[in-house]
């Protein structure tokens, strides 16, 4: 949720959003989310079911009433907004600042719209609740998140934006599943636009692979007399309005001839009877030239772009290779839009034969002619979208796997079925026979009425680049023009090419109505706090023979280059490597939590059994025997002497014995060094090789390098990226 306040003016400032009634109302807001009741599977999923608790049973709600515990007693009872604006500078320190999971929380996570560390001045508060994720898909922590962010979004809708628009202020928000959601919302809309581009391009197919006769076809109308007897039918019972027309010719645009009165009539109600008429006795009323149209080839050539791609998708789908609605969106329009020129070659190539030649050896003179042509072009197509499959971008990779296979099988379809189609339809319009009805065969008074209308003539498109096109580029000053201009655009291009920005917004790929636009302009203008940064590193060898330990930590007797030092040197100057404070590393944490001088950290019992601070009652089990005395643990001592390590490292068996005690060790005032809820879930300990332990390291970018835009995401990525390969 992103709460924020309204400037007074179009381009004024706006004013603080730290006051007593914006802070009360957060507490409304706040009760409405702990009292949802989501239901998953019959169950009722709150928040409490879903959220982080990295330190007991409170969640980890980032929220500025976390400085009151988020207990609306302790509002009055600490004194308000004095004492919230009093945590900004003492959260780490004042006990009264902690928040209700026992951590400090920084001010930078909780406030927006504020400059330095001017928090008072803040704009906006910013209120995260971290939900928990499971590594599968499916299951019942992530069901049970998806449905609770369901329920949140439609709160947020009905009631919490109602209640901050009465307050003057503005109201923005977003779940993990959300963009998931309204993407899916985006290509569900889409499906009509689809549709019907699909239509259009079928259209074209089929118009395009058609011939192009001199003059349009004509339909032609018995008179009443002829159909009469045609149809042995009195006259009474054939339509009025044959007797009206001799002939009807419909052309490109409808124009109906031969009859003032049918002029004067509506000409909807026209072609209304007309096709009552045709209804009545196609084959008698109606002589169409409809031999020499490819409807029915041009459908096929796009069924068989369709199985394509699904062999594609299908194929990848098999090796658990998943596709999106967008990829089913964008790869048939591509792949159509590639496969039209092969289809479009072929049948010109054909048509070009001469009509004496047998079919068979007309087809096979064509395919040599444009053969080579379709396929060094296939294979230029496929090898130029396997390239993209290299990539690390797993969307672009996937996009461009299913392309570059569906171009592939698109093309070996083409010069073997899409062939042997064009083949039959050859035999159907040499036998004088209709497309789409190739049981139907013109006789020869349909043809004899025809034959002197249909005169083939070179296509429209021909006839412009043979005319107009090819000699206005022939002419000397022409040439001169087009090469300048070519080689100007060309330079430009590679003087402006730095200038490109990588990344996509976020907000172009969602609907302009989604609730989402209004979130991500908000982030980029309030958020101060960018995204946390990990180091992993694999395979760490944490043995004393290994040099891994000192290569990596940044205490004493490590290397002075190691990489925390180097993240450490790295964060002084966060303008060129986005690093805005030193790792939190869980190794140094680690080796000063076992280390003698912090005595109240790692400690045993005379039984060898680990003895928490002073400050964690109780000190055991409350069957066991009394182990404490007026609140500190008797018996307890620290667990290794000096002399128990080697340069103040442990050993493997002592590194694997006291690991586990520090993954479940609890900060507090007495040792602060813990490492459960910060190290819990950032060591994989399941692993093959005891020595393999992947190691987190924690950054957020300064306050003055907030991300504001996705290229600036990139930026920082590549930075980081080329660090991680400097170390």
């Amino acid at each position: 949720l992103i709460l924020a306040t309204i400037p007074e003016s179009e381009h004024g400032k706006p004013p603080s959003i730290i006051t007593e009634d914006n802070i009360e109302l957060l507490f409304e807001i706040q009760e409405k989310v702990d009292g949802i009741r989501a239901n998953y599977s019959g169950l009722f999923v709150s928040l409490s079911d879903i959220c982080l608790k990295p330190l007991g049973d409170d969640c980890a709600t980032q929220s500025i009433l976390q400085y009151f515990q988020m207990d609306p007693d302790n509002y009055d009872n600490y004194g308000g907004v004095e004492h919230a604006e009093y945590c900004f500078q003492h959260y780490t320190s004042t006990e009264t600042c902690f928040s209700a999971f026992k951590a400090p929380l920084e001010p930078t996570t909780a406030l927006g719209g504020f400059s330095g560390n001017n928090y008072s001045e803040a704009s906006a508060f910013i209120i995260t609740y971290p939900v928990n994720n499971a590594l599968t898909k499916f299951g019942d922590e992530n069901g049970k998140a998806i449905a609770w962010e369901k329920a949140f979004i439609q709160l947020a809708k009905d009631e919490l934006l109602p209640m901050v628009q009465s307050s003057n202020l503005t109201l923005s928000f977003s779940a993990e599943s959300s963009i998931e959601e309204e993407l899916k919302r985006e290509s569900t809309a889409d499906i009509i636009t689809i549709l019907v581009s699909y239509i259009v391009m079928f259209a074209y197919i089929s118009v395009t692979l058609g011939d192009t006769p001199h003059h349009l076809s004509s339909f032609y109308l018995s008179t009443k007399d002829q159909l009469a007897d045609q149809l042995n039918l009195p006259q009474t019972q054939i339509p009025w309005f044959i007797d009206l027309w001799s002939k009807l010719k419909v052309s490109d645009q409808f124009t109906l001839l031969h009859s003032p009165l049918v002029r004067r009539r509506n000409t909807r109600d026209c072609l209304f009877e007309v096709a009552v008429a045709l209804t009545t006795a196609p084959e008698t009323v109606l002589r169409l030239d409809g031999n020499q149209t490819r409807v029915l080839l041009g459908l096929s050539g796009v069924l068989l772009v369709m199985l394509s791609v699904l062999g594609s998708v299908g194929f990848f789908s098999a090796l658990g290779i998943k596709s999106t609605l967008i990829i089913m969106e964008v790869i048939p329009f591509l792949v159509l839009a590639v496969g039209v020129d092969n289809m479009c070659i072929i049948v010109d190539a054909v048509k070009r034969q001469p009509s004496d030649l047998p079919i068979e050896e007309q087809i096979s003179n064509a395919l040599g002619e444009v053969g080579p042509s379709i396929t060094l072009a296939s294979l230029s197509e496929i090898l130029a979208f396997a390239v993209g499959s290299f990539v690390s971008m797993p969307a672009c990779r996937v996009f461009s796997m299913i392309a570059a296979l569906a171009v592939l099988l698109d093309f070996i379809l083409q010069i073997t079925a899409f062939v042997a189609l064009v083949t039959l339809d050859s035999v159907r319009a040499k036998d004088n026979r209709i497309d789409c009805f190739p049981c139907i065969k013109l006789n020869r008074y349909s043809l004899e009425q025809t034959e002197g209308i249909r005169q083939e003539t070179d296509g429209l498109v021909t006839r412009y680049m043979k005319e107009v096109h090819a000699p206005f580029l022939g002419l000397w000053g022409v040439k001169i023009l087009v090469i300048a201009i070519f080689g100007a655009f060309t330079l430009a291009s590679i003087a402006l090419c730095t200038r490109i920005e990588p990344g996509l917004e976020q907000q172009i790929a969602l609907p302009r109505d989604s609730y989402l636009q209004g979130y991500f302009s908000n982030i980029s203008e309030y958020l101060r706090v960018g995204p946390p940064l990990y180091f992993v590193v694999k395979d760490y060898n944490y043995s004393l023979e290994s040099k891994h330990t000192n290569q990596l930590c940044s205490i004493s007797h490590c290397d002075s280059n190691s990489l925390l030092n180097e993240i450490s040197r790295a964060a002084l100057a966060p303008e060129s490597s986005y690093i805005a404070k030193p790792a939190a590393s869980w190794l140094d944490d680690f080796l000063v939590w076992i280390s003698p001088e912090a005595f109240s950290c790692c400690r045993k019992f005379t039984n060898d059994s680990y003895c928490p601070p002073d400050d964690q009652p109780p000190c055991c089990f409350p069957d066991e025997e009394p182990c404490g005395l007026g609140g500190v643990c008797k018996d307890c001592t620290t667990c290794f002497r000096h002399s128990d390590l080697v340069n103040d490292r442990p050993s493997t068996a002592q590194f694997k014995e006291k690991l586990p005690w520090f993954l479940d060790a609890l900060p507090s005032a007495d040792c602060a060094k813990g490492g459960h809820g910060a190290y819990t879930n950032s060591l994989d300990l399941s692993a093959s090789d005891a020595s393999a332990i992947q190691r987190p390291c924690h950054h957020f970018i300064p306050p003055f390098f907030p991300f504001s835009s996705s290229s600036s995401s990139s930026l920082m990525s590549m930075v980081e990226t080329e660090h991680s390969e400097r170390n």
